[in-house]
């Protein structure tokens, strides 16, 4: 439980941290993809961007998450920050965003089977 409540947290600070040095720094998709990161359109909720090394079955992963459908795009606005928590380490936190519900359900490997649960640190209403 520990290590999941550091996780949001460090998400959190990690959100603030990067939206206030993106715009100063030109802070993109093509940027990242270029430092090795693994960038890809979700549709309907924008490029999402995650570390390198990160892979399923990771605890946790955080995306930061570009308001465009370009995944090599040098000038797409950052939206925010997903969180992704793996589907044995959820407990039903409370999404800090979202409306305050609770995380959502993913399946990654397009087995029927949850394999995360995602909150989302920026507005996905479209």
């Amino acid at each position: 439980m520990r290590r999941i409540l550091g996780a949001i947290a460090v998400a959190s600070v990690l959100s603030l941290i990067v939206a206030g040095t993106a715009a100063a720094h030109g802070l993109n998709p093509h940027r990242l993809f270029l430092a090795g990161w693994e960038c890809f359109n979700v549709e309907g909720l924008g490029v999402h961007c995650a570390e390198p090394g990160h892979h399923a079955r990771t605890a946790n992963i955080v995306f930061l998450v570009f308001d465009t459908d370009d995944p090599h795009s040098t000038d797409a606005p950052f939206a925010g920050t997903e969180l992704l928590i793996r589907a044995d380490l959820y407990h039903g936190q409370p999404c800090a965003t979202d409306g305050g519900g609770t995380y959502h359900e993913l399946d990654l490997t397009g087995d029927g089977v949850t394999d995360y649960f995602a909150c989302h640190h920026y507005d996905t209403s479209g």
